[in-house]
């Protein structure tokens, strides 16, 4: 999972493997390694890598 971080000044992303718990309601439960409020990306994650600097276009929320 790619975590969107603050970098001084500059939006980067950080490769963060996860633990995956039970489906509920047709999503994955995120048991271990996210925070309250980190910001994830969903899409576009096909030619990121770790340190890629990113850019906010739309902010959801899932």
């Amino acid at each position: 999972m790619f975590v969107i971080k603050d970098e001084k000044g500059k939006l980067c992303v950080k490769q963060t493997p996860v633990t995956l718990g039970e489906i509920q309601n047709d999503k994955y439960v995120v048991e271990k390694s996210l925070e309250t409020g980190d910001c994830i990306v969903i899409r576009g994650i096909q030619k990121l890598y770790d340190g890629a600097e990113v850019k906010i276009e739309k902010e959801e929320q899932i």
